[in-house]
């Protein structure tokens, strides 16, 4: 019995080491919707617009979105984007209702 429960602790310790995607046959997203930050610009595609113009960025986040219906969304800031900045992205994507942001390193 206690070599039974070993191996019960073992697969469970396992299971959570690699993760319930993982283990659920999920595979990680190839390609990501990614907003560009530089020069208080943010790049959606290949248009540009201003983090002053959150309607604009709200739009083309919701077209691109479309598009690419089940790319996961990411944020890639530049070097030298103020954190200030990135939160108004965060912000506009917060109002399209989407939760899930992952934020790349800076380029």
């Amino acid at each position: 019995m206690k070599q039974f429960k070993a191996l019960i602790a073992l697969g469970v310790a396992t299971w959570l080491m690699t993760g319930i995607a993982s283990f659920a046959g999920e595979k990680k997203p190839s390609a990501y919707l990614v907003i560009s930050i530089k020069e208080s610009r943010a790049y959606i595609g290949t248009a540009d617009y201003s983090l002053d113009d959150k309607a604009a960025i709200i739009s083309a986040i919701k077209r691109a979105r479309e598009e690419l219906r089940h790319a996961p969304l990411a944020i890639r800031p530049s070097r030298d984007t103020k954190h200030t900045e990135v939160v108004k992205v965060m912000d506009a994507i917060h109002d399209c209702s989407i939760h899930k942001v992952k934020l790349l390193d800076p380029t």
